[in-house]
């Protein structure tokens, strides 16, 4: 039933609201939305591709909504299995805000974030790591240490970790950041993830982050529980 909705509506847009490239390109990413959450990837292509294109012909290459019609084509994209294009297009999205915002803006680390997370999936591992890193800096900077977005950046650069063959786990739920601060922190300070390394290998894999982020490496971070594989019975 949604979809047929969806389906309708979508088909009348040119038509209904043709005077207005603003509101229809608002339209047409929000549906774009709801078929990706219905796991319609290819109607979801096509909503965000048009969407696109409006708002490239009516507000210019390089505005804001492009860039966001860009990132949200890279999300279809990346659905599709279509990795190449998915990073090109959030590649394209980080050129048009920094060109807006500058190197240093929290809409430039969410495209740092984007771009390090698509190439990543495509096993370009160390860039991916090198732009998780400076997303990861900068919203440190803007937003603060505890910040969701923050965590969320983590749990990317995390993924980048597990890809290259650490085995531990990785925690960025507010409960476990909770009771890791409260036990182990003596600043009292609540971490942004939690990093639970299975071997020594792990370990290593997670010294050059420490050193260069300082996420790691006290109790709070790496608690005791964390080498509890270490113990017998």
């Amino acid at each position: 039933m949604l979809q047929e909705i969806l389906d309708l509506t979508a088909a009348r847009l040119g038509k209904d609201l043709k005077d207005q490239p603003e509101v229809e390109a608002e339209l047409r990413s929000t549906i774009g939305n709801v078929y990706l959450e219905l796991g319609l990837f290819i109607k979801a292509e096509g909503m965000h591709r048009e969407s696109l294109v409006i708002r490239k012909k009516h507000f210019g290459e390089e505005h804001s909504l492009a860039a966001s019609s860009m990132d949200d084509l890279a999300e279809a994209l990346w659905r599709l299995g279509r990795n190449v294009e998915a990073a090109a297009m959030n590649r394209g999205a980080l050129a048009v805000r920094k060109k807006l915002f500058g190197a240093d803006h929290p809409d430039v680390a969410s495209s740092l974030d984007n771009v390090g997370s698509a190439i990543g999936r495509s096993g370009a591992f160390a860039e991916a790591e090198m732009m998780l890193r400076e997303a990861l800096a900068m919203r440190k900077k803007h937003l603060g240490e505890e910040h969701l977005l923050v965590a969320a950046t983590l749990r990317n650069l995390g993924t980048q970790l597990q890809a290259q063959g650490f085995s531990g786990e990785i925690r960025t739920d507010f409960s476990t950041r909770l009771t890791l601060s409260t036990d182990n922190s003596i600043y009292q300070k609540i971490p942004a993830a939690v990093l639970f390394p299975k071997t020594h290998e792990d370990i290593a894999k997670l010294l050059p982050i420490r050193a260069e982020l300082g996420y790691l490496g006290t109790h709070r971070d790496i608690p005791p529980q964390g080498r509890r594989q270490d113990r017998q019975g």
